[in-house]
This record gives C-alpha cells, sequence and structure tokens, in this order.
C-alpha cells in the first residue's frame, strides 16, 4: 500500500518521466496486491474464503468505479486540476498502509 501510495503521489507531479515511473510503481503495486491478498484471504479465512475473495473483488471495483467518478468534479469543482485530483487518492493509499501495519 506504501508502494501505491508513492507511486500516486509521484504520478501527480509536473514532468512526464514522473508520470511514467509513478505509473510503473502504480503497476508494480497493484500486481503485488492481486497475487498477495488472495493468498491472505485463503490463510486467514479458509472456511470462508470464497465469501471473502468476492467481497474483497467487490470493493476494489467500487473503489476503482469511485476514484474515476470523483476525480473529475475534483479537477474540475475543486479547482485541483487533473494531476492534484489523482494525487488526492494518494491519501488513501497511505492511510491504507497505516491500517495494514498491524499485520506485519
Amino acid at each position: 500500500m506504501l508502494l501505491l501510495g508513492i507511486g500516486i503521489a509521484i504520478r501527480s507531479i509536473d514532468r512526464v518521466p514522473a508520470l511514467y515511473f509513478g505509473t510503473l510503481l502504480l503497476g508494480i503495486a497493484i500486481a503485488f496486491g492481486n497475487v498477495l491478498l488472495p493468498s491472505l484471504t485463503k490463510r486467514n479465512f479458509s472456511k470462508s474464503s470464497g465469501f471473502i475473495t468476492s467481497l474483497y473483488a467487490s470493493v476494489m471495483v467500487l473503489g476503482a468505479s469511485l476514484t474515476v467518478g470523483l476525480s473529475v468534479p475534483f479537477a474540475e469543482v475543486a479547482g485541483l486540476g487533473w494531476r492534484d485530483s489523482l494525487g488526492v487518492w494518494a491519501v488513501l493509499a497511505i492511510v491504507a498502509a497505516i491500517v495494514w501495519l498491524p499485520e506485519l
């Protein structure tokens, strides 16, 4: 989650190389999450892993839909611009990293 937040924050910097590098970090973080989280759900919730996996997938889709749907209003109504509007989502990733900290 920390890598995800860093990737999002770097991607919102006003330079093209930062956009590409941040997107690379973001993609790596998503790939890690897609591999690690299903195994964690099977390990921690073995009796209800199907339900937890479907809940996890549903929340991922809901989160992606919300970010897509709210990024434009953040950019236009709040006057943030597209870079800062995307950077707002780094805050949620950092909060999620703090929530996951006890799992270490």
